[in-house]
């Protein structure tokens, strides 16, 4: 498993949410049926709280916004 697990760190999304840094807000995480997570760059098994310096927030994350209204 790759273990480049660092402190936790944190980011903010363009609505200033904060959003952690790590494998399971990562853009390049798959999860398979089995639940196992795969890292798609690397195609090797990470664990939720893992880090790599590949990471990228994903798309969700980057429009999730609290304060907005819902009609």
């Amino acid at each position: 498993m790759e273990k480049e697990n660092v402190r936790t760190s944190y980011t903010t999304n363009p609505y200033g949410v904060m959003v952690k840094r790590c494998c399971a807000s990562c853009r390049h995480r798959d999860v398979w049926k089995d639940g196992q997570r795969v890292c798609r760059l690397t195609m090797k098994f990470v664990q939720q709280l893992y880090r790599c310096r590949q990471w990228q927030m994903q798309e969700a994350y980057e429009q999730l916004d609290t304060n907005r209204k819902e009609n």
